[in-house]
């Protein structure tokens, strides 16, 4: 049997697993307005693509629209029934290709990405952020993936709503968490529901977002969700750490499963970064292959700076992670963040 992703490369498949609500929505409606909604129920489904044609929002069911997401012409068009053969789109297809790279990668990072990075993380977060933080609060995780830091703090006590892109990690992140809250949900298009005690977000999942403008408009929605005083912390990969690391190759092997990476390297003209991700896994005696393309952005400091000041955070703090203990190539290149809602 031939892996998954060989054969036709016209037409690609993509998993949809999220949580709707009904929403009675009128055009004129602001992006975040609701009407009277209640969550409904997991659905799947498997949508052909052939292309990049952009239609209106005739031949598609758009009763439902994701938990979270905004209520704009462009961002409500989440389709739960697409019709046969109807083409999706163009906002579709880009968020879909967002998403499938991490729901494809989402098994492997739950599976090796988490522990050696937030062991050596979690350290520092106590230090300059979550020991200024009442036990019990209300904390909301930004891109928490499959939920590993979220189980940290629950563990702690802390009451945790966590937020990722991918309904895969989501899925996960239930499993591995289920003390805790998780939506499928992108950060820099979605209202939050709040107010939240604290924020975080880790990992350098802030450098995922390719625009400035995107990065900005994250802040504000996590502003938007903090109450007053509320404290934020992240961290971001500079410069340093895309010249150094993202031209190498990675590869594991296992009976069942196989995983490689390699590095395009750094564009230092777009400040992008890009990687390639092929992983097979054997599945009820097939292997089964697909392939990941992630993108990350170098933001200067300056850019971050302007960014938080817009979204109205103020007493902003930054601290080099190798200062902080995070030996070795995770802590190259990585800055902590600490911010307070205005």
């Amino acid at each position: 049997m031939a892996p998954v992703g060989a054969g036709d490369s016209h037409v690609q498949k993509f998993r949809f697993s999220v949580g709707y609500r009904t929403c009675h929505q009128k055009s004129g409606d602001p992006p975040g307005a609701f009407g009277d909604a209640e969550i409904q129920s997991q659905v799947g489904c498997n949508v052909p693509v052939r292309g990049f044609r952009r239609l209106g929002l005739d031949g598609c069911d758009f009763g439902q629209v994701p938990r979270f997401a905004a209520a704009d012409e462009e961002h409500s068009a989440f389709i739960m029934r697409p019709r046969p053969g109807v083409f999706l789109p163009c906002a579709i297809l880009k968020m879909a290709r967002r998403m499938a790279s991490y729901d494809d990668f989402a098994w492997f990072y739950n599976r090796y990405w988490n522990e050696e990075f937030h062991s050596l993380a979690f350290p520092i977060l106590e230090r300059i952020w979550l020991d200024r933080v009442t036990r019990g609060a209300s904390i909301l995780d930004v891109c928490c993936g499959t939920g590993y830091l979220a189980g940290l703090l629950a563990a702690r006590g802390y009451r945790v709503t966590g937020i990722d892109v991918s309904p895969v990690m989501i899925e996960f992140a239930r499993q591995n968490v289920p003390q805790a809250q998780f939506h499928v949900a992108d950060a820099a298009r979605c209202s939050l529901e709040g107010p939240f005690d604290a924020a975080v977000s880790t990992f350098d999942s802030l450098n995922h977002i390719l625009k400035r403008d995107e990065l900005e408009a994250t802040f504000r929605n996590i502003a938007d969700s903090l109450r007053p005083g509320a404290l934020l912390a992240f961290d971001m990969l500079l410069e340093e750490a895309y010249k150094t690391h993202w031209g190498e190759a990675f590869a594991l092997v296992r009976e069942d499963h196989v995983l490689t990476i390699t590095g395009s390297g750094y564009d230092f003209r777009t400040r992008l970064a890009r990687c390639t991700i092929t992983m097979f896994r054997l599945v009820e005696d097939a292997w089964r292959r697909s392939d990941a393309t992630i993108e990350e952005r170098y933001y200067t400091p300056e850019e971050i700076d302007r960014a938080l000041a817009r979204a109205d955070f103020t007493e902003v703090c930054c601290y080099d992670a190798g200062d902080l203990g995070m030996a070795g190539s995770l802590g190259e290149g990585r800055t902590f963040y600490a911010a307070v809602k205005g």
